[in-house]
Order: structure tokens, then C-alpha cells, then sequence
């Protein structure tokens, strides 16, 4: 498509959001009439920002003035089955996470609720369900696990392992990760992507906010978006050809679902999606951990449509020379624009990152991200002593970190496993 075909995209769309929605569809029809490529564009740009949208990307703090203003019934201190609501946690693909208890196994957990006035939409709610049952066909160190699922009092909801931390998007407001940072989060979420694509599921929605970092390592969330693959009864493994032949989808054919900044160009072109498509977003997230900077920028939604279509980032190390010139082969291989020309499996990706993690100098405790968020505040206090030593702790089976506290011992360099 044609710079000056994007251009005119851009028109009609800023022309068509400066509308209310009931006289969007009499202006589009007078705007793009007999041209209905244009009109299809336009439609599915629009398709960001209907109400359903906007509710779905609301932060918690304004969920939270919402239900103070009396706008929604809060469901803080209320109970479903089990589960006693504590606080709001925000906002997930798919409607709003609560912290909550779980009174029988006195344990902490997080729920992602679709409230009722959601709930009576049998689309959100069959999607809801299909995040709970891929999900529950995954069992991974790095994938946010299932407990449970309900409905009570015409509220659907999950609920899932309650992980303490910060998203990788909010992490990245602090600027670049250190290089063995960026190597370690790389690898364990190809580790998590591969568990999903033997297992059918291709995420679809990968991006910083959809992955956490805790103590343990990197969690990927939210798959709200995943496509299961449905495999042949006869197949004695997993390959691309086999898991794009027959898929499981409640979406309509062309409709762009994922975030705009990190979906792969056959997503935006309304193709068939593959494994291949979560590497490509993969590669957008791993160049972002790097660089501090997105892959793809412009300034309008049709511009961005277009550079991930047709532009190609400045490399890596203009930005971040330390990083290990083999990552930026990865990554650019990761972002070519033809799914056959990119890594073909997750598990491929996730051996030459170990490989290229095995020549990155280690500095005592890198794993441990507690030293990086105490860097962090260090280097805002220059006046604040060198940081100490951070020992280890011992976790829980449900991820709570015991009292007992023991001594770290120097790595190996030969005997670390990343």
C-alpha cells in the first residue's frame, strides 16, 4: 500500500473519530463511497475506539473513581464462592483483576472478572472461556497459572496465580534493562511461547504490559487473545503447516484484535496467524528491553499501520552499543515482514539466546530482579551508599517468599544455567 493510500486512510479516520459513533457510519458512507477497501480500512481502525474498547483498556484508578462516583456496583468486599475481593489490581485484555483470598486454601490469588453488563455479551463470554481452557492445557514456570473458574450472580470470572511484581511495561518507564536482563526475560518468555505453540495456543497479544517480572522470573498473562490451534488426531508432532490448517476462532474474518504496536503485518492484513506471529512480537518486545524505544513509531494509528508493514527498525546497537551484536541478528530476524523469512519455532529462538546469554559478562545476583529495581532507586539518590548484597530467599509452593534467609553463593560462570 502506497504512502499516499495511507494518507488518505489517515484523512477519513481523524475526520470520522471527530464524529459521534451513530454519525460515523453516514460519513464513511458519503466519504469512501465506491471505494469500499477504504471504507473496510477505516472501519477496522475505528473498530479501537467503540465503547466496549475503551472500557476494556481503562487503567485501575479510574475504575476505582467509577465506582466511588456510584457509575458501577463496586465489587470490592464481596464474595464469589470462595474468593474475597481485597483491592483492584486493573485492567487485563478482557475486563477488570481484583486481588483477592481464597478462604479455603488461605492463599492469595488474583481474579479477572467479566462483570455482568459483559457477561450477557456471548462473545466476551466465550472468550473468557477459551482463555480458561488454553490456559489450562499449559504448565509452565513462566506461564501465570489456572486455579479456577466460575460464575456467580451473573458474573463470569478466572481465577489465577497472584504474582507479586512489576509488568515489564512499567519497568521499561525506568529506560533500557541491563544486557544480561534483556537475555534472561528473552529467554524465559520464547521458553513460555514454546510451551504454548506444542501445546496449540498462539497468544496473540503479546506485549510489555502482558508480562510480569517477579522474583522467580518473567510470567506471561493474559491470554485472552490466544487462538488455539486444533491439531489433527493423527499427528505425531507439531509443525507450522499443520497448526495453520484448522484453528478455533470466535472473532470475524479481518478483524484486528491484539495491540496495535506489536502485531505481526499478516495480523493487520487480517491473514492466517502462526507461532510465527507471537515471534514477531516477541522481537518487538526484546528490541524495546534493549533500546528503551519502540520497534515502530509514527504518529497516527495509519502510520504505525504502516511502518509495521513496511519500515525496518535502526538497528539495536545504535542505540545501545553494549548489546551483544548476535541479539540484534536475532531480533531482526525475529521482524521480518514474511512469516517463512523469521525464526520458524519458539524452541530454535530460545537455544541461540542461550547461546548468545553464554558470552554476556555476569555480574553477581543479575538474576535476581530485586537488584535491579535497587539500582534503580540508587542511581536517583547519588548520595545513597553502594547497594549491598541481596541474599536469597526460599518460595513457597504458592509463591510466598518464607522467612528463613540464606547465604548467596558466587556463581560459576561454567555451571550457570539461564
Amino acid at each position: 500500500m502506497t504512502s499516499d493510500r495511507w494518507a488518505e486512510i489517515n484523512r477519513v479516520l481523524d475526520a470520522a473519530l471527530g464524529l459521534a459513533e451513530a454519525g460515523q457510519l453516514v460519513f464513511l458512507r458519503e466519504a469512501c463511497k465506491g471505494d469500499g477497501e477504504l471504507r473496510s480500512e477505516v472501519e477496522s481502525l475505528l473498530a479501537w475506539h467503540n465503547p466496549a474498547q475503551q472500557f476494556l483498556s481503562q487503567p485501575a484508578f479510574e475504575l476505582i473513581a467509577e465506582e466511588l462516583a456510584g457509575e458501577r456496583p463496586s465489587m470490592l468486599g464481596q464474595q464469589y464462592g470462595p474468593y474475597h475481593i481485597l483491592s483492584v489490581l486493573g485492567v487485563g485484555g478482557m475486563g477488570e483483576v481484583y486481588k483477592a483470598r481464597d478462604t479455603r486454601l488461605n492463599r492469595t490469588v488474583a481474579i479477572k472478572v467479566l462483570p455482568k453488563h459483559l457477561s450477557e455479551r456471548t462473545d466476551l463470554r466465550r472468550r473468557l472461556e477459551r482463555e480458561a481452557r488454553a490456559i489450562a492445557s499449559l504448565d509452565h514456570p513462566h506461564i501465570c497459572a489456572l486455579y479456577d473458574i466460575g460464575q456467580e450472580r451473573g458474573v463470569s470470572f478466572l481465577v489465577l496465580q497472584y504474582l507479586e511484581g512489576e509488568t515489564l511495561s512499567q519497568r521499561l518507564k525506568y529506560g533500557v534493562l541491563p544486557t544480561e536482563h534483556v537475555m534472561r526475560y528473552a529467554i524465559e518468555i520464547t521458553e513460555a511461547l514454546t510451551q504454548a505453540h506444542r501445546k496449540g495456543v498462539v497468544h496473540r497479544d503479546l506485549k510489555p504490559s502482558n508480562i510480569i517480572l517477579t522474583e522467580t522470573g518473567a510470567k506471561l498473562i493474559d491470554f485472552g487473545l490466544a487462538k488455539r490451534q486444533v491439531m489433527p488426531p493423527f499427528s505425531g508432532g507439531i509443525t507450522v503447516g499443520h497448526m495453520a490448517a484448522k484453528t478455533e476462532s470466535i472473532t470475524e474474518e479481518g478483524m484486528l484484535l491484539g495491540t496495535l504496536e506489536y502485531m505481526a503485518p499478516e495480523q493487520l492484513e487480517g491473514s492466517e496467524v502462526d507461532p510465527r506471529t507471537d515471534l514477531f512480537a516477541l522481537g518487538v518486545v526484546v528490541y524495546e528491553m534493549a533500546t528503551g524505544q519502540r520497534a515502530f513509531q509514527a504518529q497516527s494509528k495509519a502510520g504505525l499501520i504502516a511502518a509495521i508493514l513496511t519500515a525496518h527498525p535502526p538497528p539495536i546497537t545504535t542505540f545501545q552499543p553494549q548489546m551483544p551484536p548476535e541479539l540484534e541478528q536475532v531480533v531482526q530476524k525475529c521482524l521480518k515482514k514474511s512469516p517463512q523469512e523469521r525464526w520458524q519455532k519458539a524452541s530454535d529462538l530460545a537455544l541461540e539466546l542461550k547461546r548468545i546469554a553464554r558470552t554476556v559478562p555476569v555480574e553477581e545476583n543479575f538474576l535476581d530482579p530485586r537488584v535491579d529495581r535497587l539500582r534503580r532507586r540508587s542511581d536517583s539518590r547519588p548520595d545513597r551508599p553502594a547497594l549491598p548484597r541481596i541474599p536469597d530467599r526460599k518460595v513457597s509452593r504458592l509463591g510466598t517468599p518464607t522467612p528463613e534467609v540464606r547465604t548467596v553463593r558466587p556463581h560459576k560462570p561454567q555451571a550457570r544455567s539461564v
